[in-house]
């Protein structure tokens, strides 16, 4: 593992740390079973970041990555007015795609910046 990489992520641009930051919460749920059907889908209200299937249960994938938690945990940007602009897009979502009638879920990905790694932690139903 290149820990010169990860030593880097704090000079990255918010957009490179993004897609690194879901390319990691990706590779992470696919390693738990999980099927990614789409990535970045946009709409009015903002952005789905990542939308997979597991068990026949549509998910919504938010995704949150900090390289310093001095201004609280990464958890704790998933705030009451991103978790509502995050519902109308996945009503939007479930508008377009016809999907109404499928058990669905959103969850979060957090990742965090530690010296020489990065920690995942995946939080199912982050609604409740």
């Amino acid at each position: 593992c290149d820990y010169q990489f990860f030593d880097k992520l704090v000079l990255m641009t918010k957009r490179v740390k993004g897609k690194f930051g879901e390319d990691l919460a990706a590779k992470h749920l696919e390693s738990k079973g999980y099927k990614i059907i789409e990535r970045n889908w946009t709409c009015h209200w903002g952005e789905l970041d990542l939308i997979a299937e597991k068990d026949e249960v549509l998910v919504f994938v938010e995704v949150k990555f900090r390289t310093n938690t001095s201004y609280g945990e990464t958890y704790e940007y998933i705030d009451s007015k991103k978790k509502k602009r995050l519902m109308r897009s996945i009503e939007q979502y479930l508008l377009k795609k016809d999907k109404f009638d499928v058990c669905w879920r959103l969850d979060a990905v957090c990742l965090t910046k530690v010296p020489g790694r990065v920690e995942i932690e995946h939080f199912e139903d982050a609604l409740n």
